[in-house]
């Protein structure tokens, strides 16, 4: 079947719902490279790893769930680096205002930088303030992506695959119908 016209066409599609896949999996994962849990005690802290595929601009934030709402703004020093070298650094102080306080969470921003295509990055804060007290809330360091459209991107790249899947399985059931007609039409022949 592959090697009919139709078949070379479900293959084009298949590949391409495949790339579409990928291309998702790249802007889900840029839209927030890094999600770790860390201690608000004053102290320094380093995050795992992360990297981000596409330079991009992104925020800082400290996520603290609606059983912790701060009421006293965290401060803290960053420095991001890549390799050891210092690529950005900033102060919470700088960002005070930043953020909002909802039902069911406070997100709090303490920095924004721009990443590099396929930059691998450490990202180590120095909280100045004691709010320890919040650290049974679970609170997180998210680096999330600030970029226009994230949520558009992934909603293209979702109804891309949806019509691509259509498309594919409409045309495997042709395919089959066709495939199925014609030893019909050899049986038929062959009888008689």
């Amino acid at each position: 079947m592959w090697n009919t016209c139709a078949g070379r066409v479900l293959m084009v599609i298949l590949v391409c719902i495949i790339l579409d896949i990928l291309a998702y999996a790249v802007v889900e994962h840029d839209a927030v490279p890094l999600s770790t849990p860390v201690s608000l005690a004053v102290g320094k802290f380093r995050s795992p790893r992360f990297f981000s595929f596409t330079p991009e601009p992104y925020r800082v934030n400290i996520d603290i769930p609606s059983s912790g709402i701060a009421t006293d703004p965290v401060r803290a020093n960053w420095i991001l680096r890549s390799g050891g070298a210092i690529i950005a650094r900033g102060t919470s102080d700088a960002n005070l205002g930043h953020g909002f306080r909802g039902s069911d969470e406070t997100l709090q921003e303490i920095g924004c930088f721009t990443s590099e295509a396929f930059g691998i990055y450490d990202f180590d804060v120095d909280f100045m303030n004691d709010n320890s007290r919040l650290d049974g809330a679970k609170p997180r360091l998210d680096v999330e992506g600030d970029f226009e459209g994230v949520i558009f991107l992934k909603w293209c790249f979702i109804i891309l695959g949806a019509v691509l899947a259509v498309l594919f399985g409409t045309g495997l059931g042709l395919a089959m119908v066709i495939k199925g007609q014609a030893i019909l039409q050899e049986r038929k022949s062959r009888s008689g």
